[in-house]
């Protein structure tokens, strides 16, 4: 049993906003994945613990659908597990499996083609030179791609770090705040890159995460939790008012955490009923409610095998905007993972649109969508022409990713503080400094 003053307890912790009344039951709010993995980790440090869901099902935007061609996922895809994660898998009964060894192979596009490595030779040597450039900027609001403009060069941000932060949070790395989004990335002052990152090797020994998936998709850990949890878990409750859950906080006999989206807990502070509530979470509630995020669509697509001379191969792709390509990158779900389609006539991959830079995807018919990836699939995957994909599942989700920015950085330095004066009331998600799951499971770890 962990000892819940260091994780659950009376002093700030970095995985969530707020501190608990150690030992006092919890009332957590939300069964989407944070919610569920909260409730978890606190019932094994000994908290009596209850899950209110205010719809019908549990699991939040992670969902894996059986379809008749494979498996659809509705959010992750996969994750870097690292000894922590792995532990989180194995205690869970969840099993993983890693990426073929045959389809590790990562792709960007340069001039409208794939390749491993979007740099030519100059712009290779200049990005090399980089890591040896001192780092002298000491602002404390500094964009990711004037970090990587100032150290590697603006090649490697415009070919290497804008595809890469399209694909992952949606955005491009001009909205990112480097302190917040990759804070290990920020040498000393005067420091080179070089320098920085052996000295972080030496001090975390830990082995690097690596890319793997649940073997019968994302949503077996959503199950897994659930199972754990269900005797404790409530669905169809409404907590849209969150007044009766803070009074009872701030008595210090239970503690309430908050897992709902910044945007939807936003509005919830800004409406709270009871006066001296107000008075502390109104203001920061109309912070929450600015935080800005990434609306995504997302399409799996199912081809058969002989629409491709050479069907992809690899762990997939990420298109830097500009490319004259709409979809920001392509998964190779069936070459890189097991289990992803259900005969071997079948290709299965996962288109992503939309993002800060293109909102409007978001807009985009079913039809728009089918003819969009039918005509880039020729020229991306080289499908041949006439071929068109046998199946389409599509997602969309209006606030997919927070932004990790400047905004949400100063908002989380303002909601610790009201937080940390309410002892007992707690805030838990992708936004409150972990996007990833990995980063949530190892925080709660």
């Amino acid at each position: 049993m962990l000892n819940p003053p260091s994780l659950f307890g009376s002093a700030p912790h970095p995985a969530y906003l707020g501190t608990f009344h150690p030992g006092q039951p919890v009332t957590v709010l939300g069964a989407g994945f944070s919610g569920l993995w909260m409730a978890y980790r606190l019932q094994q440090s000994g908290y009596q613990v209850q899950v209110l869901e205010p719809s019908s099902r549990v699991g939040g935007l992670i969902q894996t659908q059986k379809r008749p061609h494979g498996p659809v996922e509705t959010a992750a895809h996969s994750l870097l597990v690292t000894p922590a994660v792995a532990r989180c898998f194995d205690d869970l009964g969840v099993p993983l499996v890693g990426v073929h060894p045959s389809s590790r192979a990562r792709f960007f596009v340069k001039n409208g083609t794939l390749t491993r490595w979007p740099l030519g030779l100059k712009a290779s040597f200049r990005t090399l030179f980089g890591l040896g450039r001192t780092f002298n900027d000491s602002r404390s609001d500094i964009a990711l791609s004037e970090w990587c403009d100032q150290t590697l060069g603006p090649d490697a941000t415009r070919e290497l770090l804008a595809p890469f932060t399209t694909g992952v949070f949606a955005c491009h790395p001009s909205e990112l705040d480097l302190d917040l989004a990759f804070p290990m990335l920020r040498p000393q002052q005067g420091q080179t890159l070089w320098a920085h990152f052996r000295m972080r090797k030496k001090q975390n020994s830990a082995p690097r995460g690596i890319m793997m998936a649940p073997r019968d998709g994302m949503q077996s850990l959503l199950d897994a939790l659930a199972d754990r949890m269900k005797p404790v878990i409530t669905t169809g409750v409404d907590v849209r008012d969150l007044t009766p859950h803070l009074i009872a906080a701030r008595g210090e006999k239970s503690n309430v955490v908050l897992t709902q989206p910044a945007h939807v807990l936003g509005g919830q502070w800004s409406n709270l009923t009871d006066p001296n509530l107000r008075a502390d979470f109104e203001p920061l509630g109309l912070d929450l409610s600015q935080i800005k995020y990434s609306g995504l669509v997302t399409v799996t697509v199912f081809f058969k095998h002989s629409a491709f001379k050479q069907p992809p191969r690899g762990v997939g792709v990420l298109i830097k905007r500009g490319e004259s390509y709409r979809t920001l990158g392509v998964l190779f779900n069936s070459s890189a993972f097991p289990n992803r389609v259900y005969a071997e006539e079948w290709v299965s991959t996962t288109w992503m649109f939309g993002g800060t830079q293109d909102p409007s995807a978001l807009t985009l018919s079913d039809a728009d969508l089918h003819h969009l990836i039918t005509t880039e699939s020729q020229r991306l995957l080289g499908a041949k022409p006439g071929t068109s994909p046998v199946a389409f599942h599509i997602t969309r989700w209006p606030h997919a990713i927070p932004v990790y920015n400047a905004h949400l950085k100063h908002t989380l330095v303002r909601a610790r503080a009201v937080l940390e004066r309410n002892p007992g009331i707690l805030w838990f998600n992708n936004a409150t400094g972990k996007v990833a799951l990995r980063g949530m499971i190892e925080g709660l770890s």
